[in-house]
């Protein structure tokens, strides 16, 4: 019985301890992330719509920018890009102060699925760019390797202002929200 308490004991603490290296770890990756320049590529990633928003992105103060490398699920990135309609900052996007930027960079072998699903997103596809070249993460590299931090707001001068995803977190769509009415943090 001693012997299992103690190896219960020692896996918690393992446990608790990785824990902490992680939160750090991600502490430190966004840290070294804030104020970064991002920049968009766009002329040299694919986007299929008729109504490309290239010209429209030079002038936005905001974008955000919800990035998906080659090691993520891109399907499941795709399925919830209407969720970004759910946003309550629609003004913002009205008026052309917010735009949004869907970078998906597939694996070469999903390239034509990924590419068939964007093209039926009426609602989307507009705002999704594929990087058939890994130009976006070449030219950005202190993007963090970790993916919860690869959705992240950029202002007029393509600095990174936010970084999080306002669809899940509550806390960065408060902060979303009072970055679009301007008031301080």
């Amino acid at each position: 019985m001693r012997t299992f308490f103690n190896f219960v004991s020692l896996l918690l603490m393992l446990t608790m301890n990785a824990s902490c290296r992680m939160r750090d770890n991600i502490r430190k990756e966004m840290k070294e992330f804030y104020n970064s320049h991002i920049e968009l590529p766009i002329d040299s990633m694919l986007n299929l719509s008729t109504k490309s928003q290239r010209g429209s992105y030079k002038y936005a103060k905001y974008i955000y920018i919800v990035y998906v490398d080659s090691t993520s699920c891109t399907d499941c990135a795709i399925s919830h890009l209407s969720d970004w309609s759910q946003l309550n900052i629609m003004d913002a996007f009205k008026k052309g102060e917010l735009k949004y930027m869907f970078v998906v960079a597939p694996k070469q072998e999903q390239r034509a699925h990924v590419l068939n699903i964007i093209e039926k997103d009426t609602l989307f596809n507009e705002f999704v760019y594929v990087d058939t070249t890994g130009i976006f993460e070449r030219r950005n590299p202190k993007i963090p390797t970790n993916k919860l931090l690869h959705s992240f707001l950029v202002n007029k001068k393509r600095d990174v202002e936010l970084i999080g995803n306002p669809i899940s977190n509550t806390d960065i769509k408060n902060m979303l929200v009072k970055i679009m009415l301007n008031k301080d943090l």
